[in-house]
């Protein structure tokens, strides 16, 4: 429970900016205002951590089987052997997913908006515009902590959802 307890605290650091799950006794620190696509990414990261779990965990329930079939037939050493192996091996997928230390912090969400350009010369600016009044598309990657950094500017949003795809590996889903 305790694995459990660190990887849910780990992702919602992550991907929702909350520092710790305990329970704080006070509504400024025990409830949080999230995004949902932060929401999203938090259950896609359980849903990842659970899924590289699962060939270690059929092991483990294999294993605990073992213990079970050998208890009846008094072998009991070997079963231990087995279930310790297993359960050491559950430790590794989590280990080896983790983010290196060395390299940025990796984006956690994306996002695609329509933007247009106002103004002339030295003041001329970009704002984010419904997809209609869009002269070009801007692909964002959103920063855990830090806030969403623009990726690229695109002709279309179709380009702009091509590169989102080629960067992720899944189509964009708003």
């Amino acid at each position: 429970m305790k694995r459990l307890n660190r990887i849910l605290a780990e992702i919602a650091k992550t991907h929702l900016n909350i520092p710790t799950l305990r329970t704080r006794r006070s509504d400024r620190l025990d409830f949080h205002e999230v995004s949902v696509w932060g929401v999203r990414t938090a259950l896609k990261a359980a849903f990842d951590a659970g899924s590289a779990n699962a060939p270690a965990v059929l092991q483990l329930l294999r294993a605990c089987q073992m213990v079970v079939d050998r208890w009846e037939k008094g072998d009991l050493a070997e079963a231990a052997r087995a279930c310790s192996s297993a359960i050491d091996r559950l430790g590794k997928p989590i280990a080896a997913a983790k983010a290196r230390s060395d390299l940025p912090t990796p984006f956690n969400v994306y996002e695609i908006h329509g933007v247009r350009e106002f103004g002339r010369g030295k003041s001329k600016y970009c704002e984010q515009v419904p997809d209609d009044e869009a002269q070009f598309w801007s692909l964002y990657g959103h920063i855990p902590g830090q806030g969403a950094e623009c990726i690229g500017d695109f002709k279309s949003r179709e380009f702009a959802e091509e590169v989102y795809a080629r960067i992720t590996g899944e189509p964009y889903d708003a």
